[in-house]
């Protein structure tokens, strides 16, 4: 017959067994359905679920840390899943992570309403207990597993704590291979984004420039990065007249191209009724400011040149000021009014020049004068003009490459931070 002690020492390691046997088996539920899975929403989903099932609580939540932000980790919270007892308060969530970070051990609270930690939840929080541990993967938190109200009336103990530190740990890496995944894909999309947007800017810069009667005519665009934001067009509008298009788009990748896209086909198509300048550029800025956010402008040059008159009629719209060399001497042309799209109607104003032999302009991006070297020492306009000055005799296309050349030098190897971008036309 077995004795009293004896019964209660096989009835303790029967409830061992037990508590063990379960346990494995939540252990073998979460790693089978999130090793068929590489969705990083779905693995912390299906942890969330299987916890609250197991642990019979009302709610659970893994809230992971950015790396980016790991500076200031409590900024940015990825994600949370939660059951249907609603959200956690971003407050609640920023205690635990802030927690986590400096302690790095497990917490476990029966009885939130008396531990000043949480004092500023105030009394009406919907949580009497919770348990929360940490997500480690090579000595690094990523996130939190936390879980909140232990069912009828019970307690988290050291067993929920020692279990719940399991699945943390073994769950873990699962979860940073899979946020690593993602974040390749995403990787792969912006590149891709890139590419295209970088096709589509290339597609609007001319390939060959026309032939102009009396002038010379030489231009180039250097992106800094795979997609750039400088425009530039030369529009044969009939026999005697030219249209220089010249343009700073704001932003980079694919909204930039596609804006630059769209300023493009609004220049050309209202260019078919009308040569003035400054009516053109008014027009569009109505049509830019009503197609783009707040944060969306471009600095924009417009001049058509008449060469049976020899007369260079422009509006400038908040872009860089061509340099004008005539007889010896420089002269900045004129702004006309602000950016396109700053503003919805803006009254931009027309500027004339005449044309006389060898009278050079350069029109330009501030990626020409503001190129740095290592030292963080911009290019500056005089170095522009000190090279037109030394080579007024030479050709458009030898003058631009005299530029360049002086700006590839300057630089040193420094990466530019904008693109350069450049026309040079020459009377002959």
């Amino acid at each position: 017959m077995v004795s009293e002690q004896e019964f209660e020492r096989l009835k303790a390691d029967y409830e061992r067994l037990k508590t063990g046997i379960q346990e494995l088996a939540i252990l073998n539920e979460i790693a089978t359905t999130i090793s068929s899975t590489i969705d990083l929403d779905r693995i912390i989903e299906t942890i969330v679920k299987k916890c609250i099932t197991h642990f019979n609580v009302d709610q659970g939540n893994i809230s992971l840390i950015s790396h980016q932000e790991m500076a200031a980790p409590l900024q940015t919270m990825v994600r949370q899943y939660d059951s249907d007892a609603g959200r956690i308060p971003f407050r609640l969530d920023q205690q635990l992570i802030g927690w986590m970070l400096a302690k790095k051990e497990p917490l476990i609270i029966n009885d939130i309403s008396q531990d000043t930690r949480f004092a500023f939840l105030g009394n009406d929080i919907p949580y009497k207990s919770l348990i929360c541990v940490a997500m480690m993967y090579k000595g690094k938190l990523i996130g939190v597993l936390s879980l909140f109200n232990k069912r009828n009336n019970e307690s988290f103990d050291k067993n929920d704590l020692r279990l719940l530190s399991i699945i943390a740990t073994e769950s873990s890496q699962v979860i940073e291979n899979a946020r690593l995944l993602e974040e390749e894909k995403k990787l792969l999309s912006v590149t891709e984004e890139l590419r295209i947007s970088g096709l589509i800017q290339q597609k609007l810069l001319p390939s060959n420039l026309p032939d102009i009667k009396g002038y010379q005519v030489a231009a180039s665009n250097i992106p800094a990065k795979e997609v750039g934001g400088d425009y530039y067009d030369v529009i044969k509008i009939d026999e005697h007249k030219f249209a220089f298009c010249f343009g700073d788009v704001s932003g980079k990748g694919m909204p930039a191209a596609l804006l630059m896209s769209n300023l493009q086909a609004t220049i050309r198509s209202l260019m078919l009724s009308n040569h003035d300048p400054a009516l053109i550029v008014q027009q569009t800025n109505t049509l830019i400011h009503a197609t783009t956010t707040s944060d969306k402008f471009i600095t924009f040059f417009l001049g058509i040149l008449d060469v049976k008159n020899n007369v260079f009629d422009y509006c400038n719209a908040g872009h860089d000021k061509p340099l004008d060399y005539n007889s010896g001497s420089f002269q900045e042309l004129q702004t006309g009014g602000v950016p396109l799209g700053f503003l919805q109607h803006f009254d931009y104003q027309k500027y004339s020049m005449t044309f006389n032999q060898n009278q050079i302009l350069v029109i330009y991006t501030d990626g020409v004068t503001e190129a740095m070297n290592r030292n963080e020492d911009e290019f500056g306009l005089d170095n522009v003009k000190s090279i037109v000055k030394n080579n007024q005799d030479k050709s458009a296309r030898e003058i631009l490459d005299a530029i360049l050349e002086a700006i590839d030098n300057h630089a040193s190897g420094a990466e530019q931070m904008d693109d350069i971008t450049m026309i040079v036309l020459k009377k002959n």
